[in-house]
């Protein structure tokens, strides 16, 4: 009776130690994991770093200003700034992605000044619409 408590004894502390053993696997497989997600994410950190003194760069006025030069003439006369002949109100901008669910021909009223009418294809403000 006494050696059956003693292998059972024996059983329950290998079983425990195998357990143990796979927790503390598990536990050292996530930490490694966590230790690669840091190092990923510093080498990320620094390609935005790099990614955004790059953009500052290029957006400079003198780094424009050397590309502009380097473009043929023909173009470079079509390079002005944007001026308010060029803005347009948000009203008088396409509508996209409102078509699902509405077939040619339909109109949908938004409101009192915008009109999607699908015939034409395009957005009416009041104004253009002479309302």
């Amino acid at each position: 009776m006494t050696s059956i408590f003693h292998f059972g004894a024996a059983g329950l502390v290998v079983a425990t130690f195998l357990v143990s053993y796979g927790v503390k696997e598990e536990g050292q497989a996530r930490l490694d994991r966590i230790d690669n997600l840091k190092d990923k994410q510093a080498t990320l950190e620094v390609d935005i770093a790099l990614l955004e003194a790059e953009w500052r760069y290029l957006n400079s006025p003198e780094a424009l200003n050397a590309i502009t030069a380097s473009l043929p003439p023909s173009v470079r006369n079509e390079l002005t700034p944007a001026g308010p002949d060029r803005l347009v109100a948000l009203a008088d901008l396409p509508v996209r992605g409102v078509r699902h669910g509405f077939r040619h021909g339909e109109t949908l009223t938004l409101s009192q000044q915008t009109t999607i009418d699908w015939t034409l294809g395009f957005v009416a403000a009041g104004a253009a619409r002479g309302d």
